[in-house]
């Protein structure tokens, strides 16, 4: 991205973020006030990021298909 160049950033309120993850919505705001998952709360409400989430969705996936692969290998 060059000088002068901006960046669009698609941003999701905590139902649209709840919608997308498959989360109760309170659920997603317990993990944003502990720092589980990438929010950021500029006032009043919360804001995600959806490449963020998606991201965090993507670590979620790797990190249980890890622990699955761990498991069924452990039983030899």
């Amino acid at each position: 991205m060059g000088l002068g160049e901006v960046s669009v950033v698609e941003t999701m309120s905590i139902h649209e973020a709840a919608k997308f993850l498959h989360l109760n919505h309170e659920t997603l705001r317990r993990l944003a006030q502990s720092g589980k998952i990438p929010a950021a709360k500029p006032g009043k409400k919360w804001v995600f990021i959806k490449a963020d989430l998606a991201d965090w969705l993507r670590s979620q996936y790797s990190q249980s298909r890890r622990t699955l692969l761990s498991e069924s290998n452990s039983g030899d």
